[in-house]
């Protein structure tokens, strides 16, 4: 007498269905438990033919899709750290655009010396001194001004540089030639560094000044470069006391 093989396999995978669709679970556990269940049944009731142990994987491949598809899968989640989090993004059309990856060359990491090579002769190159120039004094007083822009603060003082020499320089400068000037002496200890900034500064004699107000640019020879110009930044300027008798005494000429 032949087996109802058909009749308990459908309800055997019916069952096994019915099990399967009342857990959320990951659909690859859902394969691995149908393959395990299904191995076990055709060894249990073997098919009759080839043609019906055929049907029944199409029925079974059919089926699994069916219930694949209603399983929702459940979604790894993590907890978002406040401090990563995207606050706007905004995208422009102008500025430099990154260069590629193949475009970019790094610098190369330098090798460190061996240990033999510390121990040896270290060779060091020493810059040598320069040749401090003794600028020209001013033969004359001048003042050259330029105007820097239309529209400004008139009276405010950006920038003011005096070089003078070492006799032209008192230990309180502030009222002799300004609140916010700064004084700097060619030929003192400083005598290197200073010549470097008149070189900068394109300083053709001493004493010389270079103003900055906000509207205008001031260039000042001779004596016009020892005034004291707070109270009118873009006037004349006055002549301190000490200042006066220096030059009466013929500091100007040496």
């Amino acid at each position: 007498m032949k087996r109802p093989c058909s009749r308990s396999f459908g309800v055997g995978f019916l069952v096994l269905m019915t099990l399967c669709s009342s857990y959320r679970v990951l659909a690859q556990d859902i394969q691995s438990q149908l393959s395990q269940k299904i191995g076990e049944l055709n060894d249990r009731y073997k098919p009759e033919s080839e043609n019906e142990a055929q049907q029944r994987r199409i029925r079974a491949d059919d089926r699994f899709a069916e219930l694949e598809s209603s399983v929702e899968l459940s979604k790894l989640t993590s907890i978002r750290d406040p401090r990563f989090e995207i606050i706007s993004h905004h995208r422009a059309i102008g500025g430099i655009p990154f260069p590629d990856a193949k475009d970019v060359i790094l610098e190369p990491i330098p090798n460190k010396p061996a240990e033999s090579d510390t121990h040896g002769a270290t060779e060091y190159w020493i810059t040598p001194q320069r040749a401090v120039k003794q600028p020209p004094r001013c033969n004359e007083s001048r003042t050259r001004a330029v105007q820097r822009r239309d529209k400004g603060i008139v009276g405010e003082v950006l920038f003011d540089h005096l070089y003078v020499p070492r006799e032209f320089a008192p230990l309180d400068t502030s009222d002799i030639y300004g609140v916010n000037t700064t004084v700097e002496i060619y030929d003192g200890d400083s005598a290197a560094r200073v010549s470097i900034l008149m070189e900068a500064d394109a300083v053709p004699c001493v004493p010389y000044r270079i103003r900055f107000t906000d509207t205008q640019a001031f260039y000042h020879k001779g004596e016009d470069a020892l005034a004291n110009y707070d109270k009118d930044p873009t006037g004349p300027g006055q002549s301190h006391a000490w200042v006066r008798k220096k030059i009466q005494a013929g500091a100007l000429g040496r």
